[in-house]
Formats: structure tokens, sequence, C-alpha cells
């Protein structure tokens, strides 16, 4: 199988439980007024993977940049 170029790729991402699980949690945050930064979004991404077992998980700055758009 070959890679997709880049305007050919669905935009699934690997880690959907997760991502919900935070949109949801980012969602609280910002009915209560409360600010949300993207630090704060990598931290919370990474406590949610060790809870729910995702061992191959990083968050770093890029998977954030992609999961904010």
């Amino acid at each position: 199988m070959t890679k997709l170029p880049k305007w050919q790729r669905t935009g699934i991402g690997k880690f959907l439980a997760l991502e919900r699980t935070l949109k949801e949690w980012i969602f609280s945050q910002r009915e209560n007024s409360r600010a949300v930064t993207t630090v704060m979004i990598r931290l919370k991404a990474k406590e949610l993977a060790k809870q729910t077992n995702v061992a191959d998980f990083v968050g770093g700055p890029s998977w954030c940049s992609r999961f904010m758009r």
C-alpha cells in the first residue's frame, strides 16, 4: 500500500475515543469560563491516554495542532 498524497488523506484520527473525551472536557472547561491552553490540552490528553491504557500516544505539539483544526 502506498502512502496517499496529503490532499487525499481522510483525516480520521488514530485515537478517536480519547479525542472525543478530550473534546468534551474542553467544552466543559469553556462552559465554565475557564481558559484552555494548548499545554493544558496536551497534559489532559496524556492523562486520558494513561487512564485508558493507550500505549502509543505521544501528544506532542504537532498532534495538538492537528487536533485543534
